[in-house]
């Protein structure tokens, strides 16, 4: 377990945004219990609250929450994606390369991870953060 506090974006329903309509990928949180990833890439959190309110910022469109979070056994940081995600993938490229304001969007376009992530095999919500 980390002294770190750390943060985790999911959707208003508590489930993990980036496959939540991924059947295989799509992780389902509970406030208070420690949820294990399905794959080796792990769960993805953020270190700071600064950094995970950006990344809510950048997908403003989406209704999004940040909980602090309780994390176990880090693992290495992977980007995973399938062929319909890689194909919004490239659609969001070619749009956010025509906003004027576009180095606020560069994580989604020169990175695969957003700043500030971190992965752990084991992800325990513990408040909302307001």
């Amino acid at each position: 377990m980390s002294n770190q506090k750390h943060y985790k974006v999911v959707d208003k329903k508590l489930k993990s945004m980036n496959v939540e309509h991924h059947p295989i990928l799509s992780i389902q949180y509970k406030v208070g219990e420690f949820i294990r990833g399905k794959l080796e890439s792990g769960l993805f959190v953020f270190d700071s609250l600064e950094n995970a309110r950006h990344f809510v910022r950048t997908l403003s469109y989406w209704p999004l929450q940040i909980y602090e979070a309780e994390v176990k056994q880090s693992v290495r940081p992977i980007f995973v994606g399938d062929g319909f995600q890689t194909n919004i993938y490239k659609g969001l490229i070619t749009i956010l390369k025509r906003k004027k304001n576009k180095k606020r969007y560069l994580h989604l376009i020169d990175k695969d991870m957003p700043e500030g992530t971190k992965c752990f095999k084991q992800v325990k919500l513990i408040k909302r953060v307001k």
